[in-house]
């Protein structure tokens, strides 16, 4: 029906601004990450760097682990509306 593909497509919308909002997330992690390099001696860089990147990849993490499911879910259910516009 018209209302479940537009739902369809909302559901799908969403999705995509989750990912974004990951995404966005983590490049405000990284610009703080920078910024907080600049306040340390350089030889102390690499064990920052290897401590603070799983921080700032966390909010994509989050995202993906939300999405994910409802992706499935999203796709089961256009699999099975085509299926009953197809009997």
């Amino acid at each position: 029906s018209m209302a479940t593909r537009a739902a369809n497509e909302r559901a799908g919308s969403l999705l995509g601004l989750g990912v974004a909002a990951g995404v966005l997330g983590s490049a405000f992690g990284f610009i703080e990450l920078f910024g907080a390099l600049q306040m340390i001696p350089k030889e102390q860089w690499s064990a920052a760097l290897a401590r603070a990147t799983p921080i700032a990849l966390t909010p994509v993490v989050w995202s993906l682990m939300l999405l994910i499911p409802l992706g499935l879910v999203h796709a089961a259910a256009k699999f099975t509306e085509q299926r009953r516009r197809d009997r």
